[in-house]
């Protein structure tokens, strides 16, 4: 006997058209009765009202309402129907920040694109298996983030004046989909056929990033040290690339805008030398859409993926090297006074 998920409704928001249908195809594979779907965070939520859907998958990064505002305003909202719906958030971004960012919104669990369908079935296992308690503070409204008693446990003391207001976890979804935990092998491996069979064109979508990044790029050369808000526009171009191009079958695309990604995550600021990789980033994946270099480009690709890490890494030294002169020159300033 495995999970039956005939009886129960997901609700599927994502903006690019051809992933919110590929998340709807391997859901309802998985054997999902009702798959909805939203092109945005603003549809998303009137679907969600509408619907009263068992489960929320939900991207990151979207027009008119993002998937964090989504999710605040489903666990926050005084009007929303079901404030303890389960929320799974499905993003290309994987700094432990984000993430933390995501769970205390509210979020029930994290999936980093590129996923895998075991990914995903994982955490709809987990949802359904192990409900959380629901938490109702002035300052946090969501499951428990605290998924296990620890004796060592630091915010132990934070979590008793959180558990004041403790609701004890659902458990509606076992009465729909049984108490087994585990979801069919068979099903599955129907799922990953539908994700490695995709026959969509990636290079219009691409390009779309790819201008997007491009423009990040001018605007940040207008207004060096680049404002959050710029930095954030170029992180988030780089992660649709990175969190697309490995589920579309262009790996070396992937792997160079994953490098990019995570040096741009623990950077502090933009400045002209990140400027100069960005834009020569931008220029080799603007010749591999051309070429339509799809692959992770053998040898040739992982000379490119290390150089670029090189790129990074000489910036990181030089910068190093220009904050001890710094310092050294306000050192020997105040001896000098």
């Amino acid at each position: 006997m495995y999970m039956d998920f005939s009886k129960i409704s997901i609700l599927v928001v994502e903006d690019i058209s051809v992933m919110r249908q590929l998340l709807a195809d391997i859901i309802k594979t998985l054997g999902v009765g009702t798959v909805y779907t939203a092109a945005d965070g603003k549809e998303g939520y009137d679907r969600y009202v509408l619907k009263n859907p068992d489960i929320i998958i939900t991207d990151w990064h979207m027009p008119k309402m993002d998937g964090l505002q989504l999710i605040e305003k489903i666990r926050k909202d005084p009007k929303s129907p079901h404030r303890n719906v389960p929320i799974i958030m499905i993003s290309g971004l994987n700094a432990p920040t984000r993430v933390a960012q995501a769970r205390d919104l509210g979020v029930t669990e994290y999936l980093t694109k590129p996923f895998t369908v075991q990914d995903l079935a994982k955490r709809l296992s987990h949802i359904v298996s192990k409900p959380r308690d629901f938490i109702l503070t002035p300052n946090f409204v969501g499951p428990d983030r605290r998924r296990r008693e620890s004796d060592d446990f630091k915010g132990k003391i934070q979590r008793k004046k959180e558990t004041d207001k403790k609701i004890k976890a659902e458990k509606y979804l076992q009465k729909k989909v049984g108490t087994i935990r585990q979801i069919d092998p068979w099903l599955i491996t129907q799922s990953e056929r539908v994700l490695e069979e995709i026959k969509i064109n990636f290079i219009p979508i691409a390009q779309g990033f790819l201008k997007e990044f491009k423009e990040a790029i001018e605007a940040a050369e207008k207004s060096l040290p680049a404002s959050k808000k710029i930095k954030e526009d170029i992180i988030f171009s780089v992660m649709q690339l990175k969190a697309n191009a490995k589920i579309f079958k262009y790996g070396l695309i992937g792997e160079l805008s994953s490098t990019t990604l995570n040096f741009l995550e623990g950077s502090t600021l933009i400045d002209d030398l990140i400027l100069e990789i960005l834009n020569a980033q931008h220029t080799t994946i603007l010749h591999l859409i051309n070429t339509r270099a799809s692959g992770d480009g053998g040898e040739e690709g992982e000379a490119l993926t290390a150089e670029l890490t090189e790129a990074y890494k000489r910036y990181n030294k030089a910068k190093a090297q220009r904050q001890q002169k710094a310092l050294l020159a306000k050192s020997l300033k105040e001896t000098e006074e």
